[in-house]
């Protein structure tokens, strides 16, 4: 578990590498490309193994990688974040859309689609049913079980401020649990984000009645909205259109704040 050094906690010196060696076997395998093996000689720029964690709560802000992903890709990212105040957990995901993934028994390789034409039919029915879990398999609670860990992190943070950040497929991700997680469907139990931001969202991943639908009216909470897109993204790719949609479905909830952008010559 990774924290960014500060004054309110007390570290281990830990080195570990930047990437997992399994994470970049991963990446390589998706990119059947080879000579990476530096990204796990670079040690990693967050302290690791937290002894003690401040009593005060952090806001809670879930991440969520892109298709082919790992956390370790976007660790300079929520560094930023978590240097703004916020207690950062970067998920990995176990559905085979992550470059490598391990559930605590076995590896999850990266799962490739068919041979089939890309198209929106094939990528909504293929990568829709992405969502937030993970698997403790362990009942353990010693200082080395991964779960145990996250426990600690999540006792530190306020989860009633809660905040979703995505790219990509991870932006799909996190609009489709925005869109549950604050729906008349939403079980008590599951907690309510406050915000949103998603990052070149690819939205071909979600079904068009998600992409119709937005984000329901909601009059308890107000959720700030923000889209981010690349120029590249924006001068290339019809994928934005659909981001455009659901951003005008949920501008019918009053009290979400929306605002949508372009980053000029940035890439995806």
């Amino acid at each position: 578990m990774a924290l960014l050094e500060s004054n309110f906690v007390q570290l281990k010196t830990w080195v570990v590498s930047y990437f997992r060696p399994e994470a970049v076997q991963g990446l390589v395998g998706y990119l059947r490309f080879g000579l990476l093996e530096f990204l796990s000689e670079k040690s990693h720029p967050c302290c690791w193994n937290v002894d003690s964690l401040p009593d005060q709560k952090f806001p809670l802000v879930l991440f969520s990688h892109g298709l082919a992903g790992t956390y370790e890709m976007y660790t300079e990212l929520c560094q930023h974040i978590a240097s703004l105040g916020y207690c950062v957990v970067a998920l990995e995901h176990q559905d085979g859309s992550a470059a490598y993934a391990h559930d605590g028994k076995k590896v999850i390789p990266y799962k490739k689609p068919n041979d089939e034409p890309y198209s929106r039919q094939k990528e909504s029915a293929g990568r829709s049913n992405n969502d937030h879990k993970n698997s403790d398999n362990s009942n353990n609670n010693n200082d080395t079980n991964p779960m145990h860990l996250l426990r600690k992190v999540i006792q530190a943070t306020d989860t009633q401020d809660l905040h979703l950040v995505g790219q990509s497929f991870g932006g799909a991700t996190q609009m489709l649990a925005t869109q549950q997680w604050t729906g008349k469907s939403r079980k008590k139990s599951m907690p309510r984000p406050k915000s949103l931001l998603v990052m070149d969202s690819w939205a071909f991943a979600l079904t068009e009645d998600v992409v119709q639908q937005g984000l329901s009216k909601n009059d308890k909470t107000q959720i700030n909205i923000l889209s981010i897109i690349s120029e590249d993204w924006e001068q290339n790719n019809v994928e934005r259109l659909e981001v455009a949609e659901f951003l005008k479905s949920s501008e019918a909830n009053t009290n979400n704040h929306i605002l949508s952008m372009v980053a000029p010559d940035a890439i995806q």
